[in-house]
């Protein structure tokens, strides 16, 4: 049997990226190693029977784990009771998916860490490459952890891959408007989909010696506060400036911000 968990105390990025890795592992038997965060919780109660089944610890018969599949975690000690199943003579073969390049003591035959702002951009990834296509429920559940662990693409830990897999699961039929509903902050559907947006087309150029970046959008009405969205795109790590070229009734706006003067 292979066993799939997480760290003893589950958020969205957990949950989802355990769920992301039950379509990578077929059969595979979901375990929680502790407790699941009061949000997460009331979230599984409402979809419950559109989701792989999450069965308890009690009651699991370690002598059938033959192996163990860990997400978004990297230390052992974070296993709760599921340690012990790396522990014993021999140990269990475990296969480790994870965010933070060199955090933690966890080994896996199959290791996959990529520095991003979630896990479960990380799984994300794992489903593309494995032509895997989640349902959109699944991918909802996928947005969900992403905005809960980027704040909502604003964290200095997001990477571009974050913004990349919003745009997959996006096109997995990923509901905007329920993760609104779900996490009750951060930016409206209207301006997730504008970021989303301006990250795809965002591209570098050299200009005098410096790198600035630029995007675009095409936009059928006047949008607010698109300077907002602006400088969200510029507190991600390694952009110094960046232009933002909005078209509008054959007018071109334009919102440039910088780190420097």
């Amino acid at each position: 049997m292979i066993v799939i968990t997480t760290h003893t105390n589950a958020d969205f990025d957990a949950l989802a990226s355990m769920v992301a890795a039950s379509l990578l592992y077929p059969g595979a038997r979901l375990v929680f190693s502790g407790a699941a965060e009061p949000l997460v919780r009331r979230w599984l109660e409402e979809n419950r029977d559109r989701l792989p089944e999450i069965h308890p610890l009690k009651g699991l018969d370690h002598g059938q784990v033959e192996r163990l599949v860990c997400v978004d975690v990297s230390s052992s000690e974070r296993l709760g009771p599921l340690v012990e199943l790396l522990r014993r003579t021999p140990p269990t073969p475990a296969e480790v998916f994870d965010h933070h390049p060199g955090a933690g003591d966890l080994k896996g035959e199959r290791h996959v860490v990529k520095e991003a702002g979630a896990c479960t951009t990380v799984m994300v990834n794992c489903l593309l490459e494995a032509g895997i296509e989640p349902t959109p429920l699944e991918a909802t559940l996928f947005l969900l952890a992403i905005y809960e662990d980027t704040g909502f693409l604003s964290y200095p830990t997001t990477r571009p891959l974050d913004f990349e897999a919003v745009l997959q699961c996006l096109k997995w039929g990923g509901d905007l408007r329920a993760v609104q509903q779900t996490l009750h902050r951060g930016f409206t559907e209207a301006q997730m989909r504008l970021l989303a947006a301006m990250f795809e087309h965002l591209e570098a150029v050299a200009v005098g010696g410096v790198t600035v970046h630029l995007t675009t959008l095409a936009l059928e009405d006047y949008v607010p506060d698109l300077s907002v969205l602006v400088h969200e795109i510029l507190a991600m790590e390694g952009i110094q400036a960046i232009f933002l070229l909005a078209y509008l009734e054959n007018r071109v706006h334009i919102i440039a911000r910088s780190r420097t003067p």
